[in-house]
């Protein structure tokens, strides 16, 4: 089993830029690619307007986001839309938005709550058995307000309690899951956070 790394970085997204592959000298390009995943089911939906981004962009890495408001994209389209990128030589990896419901002020999970503590565990294991590498999008924080948080807060200040929260929640739902080796910079841990 190929090893799988994690990268926590804040996601990055391009517009249509006019720039010639001579222009690429001195960088490279990776796009985040976020809710139309499930329309890659449709090769020709892919093709064509994959061909919109490539008249101005040299791409050489793609994200491909795996989960976002409580839907998870199927194996069968992540491993089409795979296969597309690979065989036009760019790299792929997956993204998880941790955002549960957009269209309610960006509802994060609720770290405190067995049930979304559950579901993290399900999308993360999910986006390591597609890919060897993914990235978690900015949305990976918690701003609950619920009676589990509250209860667990009042034993710390807020500041401190949502840290520690976070924190415990990198280890236990993303980075120490079954099956996922991880590298971590700097140090001697298989972690690796940028």
């Amino acid at each position: 089993m190929l090893a799988k790394t994690l990268r926590l970085a804040g996601a990055v997204t391009f517009g249509a830029l006019n720039l010639t592959a001579s222009q690429y000298q001195s960088f490279k390009v990776a796009v985040y690619v976020a809710p139309m995943i499930q329309k890659m089911k449709d090769p020709e939906w892919l093709k064509a307007n994959w061909a919109v981004v490539e008249n101005s962009l040299k791409v050489d890495k793609v994200y491909l986001e795996v989960h976002r408001d409580l839907i998870i994209v199927d194996a069968e389209t992540l491993r089409q839309a795979k296969a597309f990128f690979t065989a036009k030589g760019i790299a792929v990896a997956g993204g998880i938005a941790t955002v549960k419901n957009e269209s309610k002020l960006f509802e994060t999970f609720d770290y405190t709550n067995p049930d979304d503590r559950a579901k993290i565990k399900e999308i993360v294991t999910a986006t390591a058995k597609a890919f060897d590498e993914f990235i978690l999008d900015d949305f990976f924080f918690t701003s609950s307000k619920s009676a589990s948080a509250i209860a667990q807060k009042a034993t710390a200040h807020g500041t401190d309690f949502r840290l520690e929260l976070m924190e415990e929640a990198s280890r236990d739902l993303v980075l120490d899951l079954p099956g996922a080796s991880t590298r971590r910079s700097g140090s001697s841990s298989n972690t690796q956070l940028v």
